[in-house]
Formats: C-alpha cells, sequence, structure tokens
C-alpha cells in the first residue's frame, strides 16, 4: 500500500493522496518524539482519495502514517 503526502515541505497544509481500498483507514501523524499530534479515521471507496489535512505546529519534521486492515506505512513531512 502506497500513499503520498504534498507538497512537501509544507507551511503545515498539505494533502494525502490515499489509494482505492474501500475500506476504513486510520491516518495519524506524530513529532519526532512520537507524540501524536493529529487523528482521523477515512472511509476509503474504490477510487483515490484526496484528504486535506493541517498540522499546527512549529517547523521540524513529522511522521504521516496511515493504518489499514493489511499493512502500516508511514512517510515524513517537513513543515517550515
Amino acid at each position: 500500500m502506497e500513499f503520498s503526502v504534498y507538497p512537501n515541505p509544507s507551511n503545515g497544509n498539505f494533502k494525502i493522496m490515499l489509494p482505492g481500498l474501500n475500506e476504513e483507514v486510520a491516518v495519524k501523524a506524530y513529532n519526532m518524539s512520537g507524540q501524536l499530534l493529529f487523528y482521523t479515521t477515512v472511509r476509503l471507496n474504490e477510487w483515490t482519495t484526496e484528504m486535506p489535512a493541517t498540522l499546527e505546529v512549529v517547523s521540524g519534521v513529522y511522521t504521516i502514517q496511515v493504518i489499514t486492515s493489511k499493512a502500516v506505512v508511514s512517510k515524513r513531512i517537513i513543515v517550515k
């Protein structure tokens, strides 16, 4: 399972492109200390889904994690 996060680097506003999985997935964001900053669930259909997200945080590197019934995939995003 692949997903993308853009723009990267970001000003804190970004989009997550999720594949068509036809299931509910969890989307989480963590700081580099492992603190959970953002959590939501998204019901995906068979088409690619673009989900807007905002992190109101200081500049730094953050981890976006998508959890499906079959995989846990993480990507990093830089916030300027």
